[in-house]
């Protein structure tokens, strides 16, 4: 994404106020959000956008995301290769995310497709 391009809109302003106001409520790992709107809105440009400037993870959900292929995704973010069973791939993610100096926000874009109902 060309960051030199971007237009800090008053949606952006908005999902920035969101997010700090997210950040600033107390523990990190009770921190939460979600960013809806209508299609074509530029919400995946706008957490793009967010994820390069804070060095965030930065996921895409997809329909057919399992737990093994979200983690799996995961450990992409990291320029690594996924372990090829899912409880190696677990403890795979943790490992990768432990050794972060720091606690690092994960973003995970379209999550709806996550959560759809498979029959």
């Amino acid at each position: 994404m060309d960051t030199s391009r971007f237009v800090k809109t008053s949606n952006i302003e908005r999902l920035l106020t969101g997010i700090t106001t997210v950040a600033e409520r107390g523990a990190r790992e009770a921190g939460f959000a979600v960013v809806i709107g209508e299609a074509g809105t530029g919400k995946t440009a706008a957490v793009q956008w967010l994820a390069l400037q804070h060095d965030w993870l930065y996921l895409r959900a997809k329909s057919t995301w399992t737990p093994y292929r979200a983690l799996a995704d995961l450990v992409r973010e990291f320029k690594e290769t996924p372990a090829t069973s899912h409880g190696n791939v677990y403890h795979q993610a943790l490992q990768l995310l432990g050794r972060e100096e720091k606690v690092r926000t994960i973003l995970i874009d379209e999550v709806e497709h996550a959560l759809r109902a498979t029959h």
